[in-house]
């Protein structure tokens, strides 16, 4: 049977505890519009199980009677108020907490509060990128960490582009970059430099390692690690060098010296030179009427000419011969370095036959040779010489 008699004035402030009352028993129609106050109940003695369900409406509560000390952790419930029976006047600032709101189950855990206008609201997974991404559209970029392994990357559209892994390396068109840098492209022109500066500086790689033994500033291997091509800067000018390896042997050295082969490393073996060109011949104990080519080609220390002049009539008897060689021939004891030769007809029974040149030491000039002899302009009067040949030289 409900409660008929019990007024304000009837009740001894805190006589009425939660144990007092048995629960759904106190309904509206028992309770006197602002029956009800702060100082008629005890702290946390209005729970859920002590409100019938619909129970609270806002006539039944005077103004700031709810106070956070009033309220029972999660006793308020959307069951146990009627609806817009609690207004702002009714609860005092601060009063309602996270602990006094009902949370919902454990399954509501990582969702959230949402309101559905004007109805009951209700809890929701949370729909929302994730932490450790950063979207826009269909591009985002991504931070990956399994525990042992972190992962950067960068996804255009949702294509991984870009990649630095959890050992520093960077990789562009790959997933598992195998250097510090690592760029891979199913087609052609995978990198490009490019540089507006009137230099033209667009590659600069510099070597902080000055060791002698510095096996490269700019490396170029093959999958087995073998070298195919060192550009090292060991320390100084003298210690700079490129080589070109196959197979793992070295085969071309460039460096102070010049152009090495193989394995040699002396100074004195090295190719330092190459030119073409054209000489002028000088005529001594004769006359020249005309050159038809002087040319020369030097490779390292060896001077190859070739010669084609035409000798005036004449009779002298001394020997002649032909200067202006472009290199000095090499000199030593004992070392005579010839060339071919050729006189075109004339009334010397030998002219049409095959003589040799014979290069001065430490000179620039050389000298025809016929039957152990030299020659005199008469024997070689109004004719071709031809001369082709190869000296050493010293420069």
């Amino acid at each position: 049977m409900g409660l008929t008699q019990v007024s304000t004035d009837g009740v001894k402030n805190d006589a009425i505890t939660k144990t007092k009352i048995p629960a759904n028993q106190i309904e509206a129609s028992e309770l006197a519009d602002n029956a009800v106050d702060t100082a008629a109940i005890v702290n946390q003695a209005v729970n859920a199980s002590k409100i019938a369900d619909g129970t609270i409406t806002n006539s039944k509560l005077a103004g700031g009677t709810i106070t956070n000390a009033s309220i029972a952790t999660t006793t308020i419930t959307r069951g146990k108020m009627a609806s817009n029976s609690v207004g702002s006047t009714e609860i005092m600032d601060e009063a309602v907490t996270l602990a006094k709101l009902e949370h919902g189950t454990s399954s509501n855990n990582g969702k959230f509060l949402r309101a559905n206008n004007g109805a009951d609201p209700t809890f929701e997974t949370v729909s929302l990128p994730d932490a450790d991404r950063i979207i826009e559209g269909n591009s985002y970029a991504e931070i990956l960490d399994t525990g042992s392994n972190g992962i950067f990357r960068f996804l255009p559209e949702g294509n991984e582009v870009f990649r630095v892994d959890t050992d520093g390396n960077v990789g562009i068109g790959t997933s598992s970059p195998a250097k510090k840098l690592h760029v891979f492209n199913s087609g052609v022109s995978t990198i490009r430099l490019e540089t507006g500066d009137s230099r033209g500086q667009a590659f600069d790689i510099h070597s902080t390692n000055g060791s002698t033994n510095n096996s490269g500033t700019l490396s170029i291997r093959n999958e087995a690690g073998q070298e195919l091509l060192n550009l090292a800067d060991g320390g100084g000018t003298t210690n700079q060098r490129i080589d070109m390896m196959v197979n793992g042997s070295r085969k071309f050295r460039f460096d102070n010296d010049g152009l090495k082969f193989g394995s040699d490393t002396a100074a004195a073996n090295a190719l330092d030179d190459y030119e073409e060109g054209t000489w002028s011949p000088t005529a001594n104990g004769f006359t020249s009427s005309g050159v038809y080519h002087a040319n020369y080609t030097k490779i390292g220390r060896t001077v190859h000419i070739t010669l084609w002049i035409q000798t005036d009539v004449g009779s002298s008897g001394s020997p002649f011969y032909i200067g202006g060689l472009p290199y000095t021939v090499r000199g030593g004891s004992n070392c005579y370095q010839y060339a071919c030769g050729r006189l075109g007809s004339n009334s010397f029974a030998n002219s049409a036959n095959d003589i040799v040149f014979e290069f001065t030491p430490n000179n620039t000039i050389i000298f025809p040779k016929v039957a152990d002899g030299g020659m005199n302009w008469g024997m070689a009067s109004g004719t071709h010489v031809m001369v082709t040949g190869t000296y050493i030289t010293d420069t």
